[in-house]
């Protein structure tokens, strides 16, 4: 039994790196629209995984999350369950099944651009030659003239805000790591 365990952590495909989750609750038809948003993601599709918790949606929702983990085989989990009469339950439900290093919380009637999860998880470097300066996978953004948290790409192509990256967090300790949202 011992060696039959070590055999499958050794063969076992990598944990992705983010979970996306999703605490559904009569959100149709805008559940359609979000999970085609995260089906849409430029991060290849072994690089995160979907778990959604159906927390008694009345409107389809439940069958819909069905469906769309037919079509994508191995990358969603969907959890059903009785309504619990709040977000937190189905979004502590879905952690319990998570297995990305990353997690990121998404609203059943929210869409994403197509690269929120690779800026989720591609690492932004503040230039310590010039603060107004970070670099993201081999671009340079810059702070807008606002001179607000917002940033905007160096080249022509767009961010998928319409050129801002937005929610710019300093990692403690070293000042200079820092995280995007979009």
């Amino acid at each position: 039994a011992k060696l039959d365990r070590l055999y499958h952590r050794l063969t076992a495909p990598p944990p992705p790196d983010v979970s996306v989750i999703l605490a559904v609750h009569n959100t149709m038809p805008y559940l359609t629209a979000c999970l085609d948003s995260l089906a849409a993601q430029t991060i290849p599709p072994d690089r995160f995984e979907i778990v959604a918790v159906d927390d008694g949606s009345t409107d389809g929702g439940g069958a819909e999350l069905d469906r769309f983990a037919a079509r994508h085989p191995g990358r969603v989990t969907v959890v059903h369950q009785a309504n619990s009469g709040g977000p937190a339950g189905p979004f502590n439900r879905a952690l319990d099944v998570a297995t990305g290093r990353y997690v990121f919380f998404v609203g059943a009637d929210d869409t994403l651009g197509p690269d929120a999860n690779y800026l989720f998880i591609t690492p932004l470097t503040m230039d310590p030659s010039n603060p107004q300066r970070l670099w993201l996978g081999g671009e340079f953004l810059y702070r807008t003239a606002d001179g607000g948290s917002s940033w905007t790409k160096a080249s022509a192509t767009p961010m998928p805000d319409g050129g801002l990256v937005s929610a710019i967090a300093v990692a403690p300790g070293d000042g200079q790591t820092v995280v995007a949202g979009t």
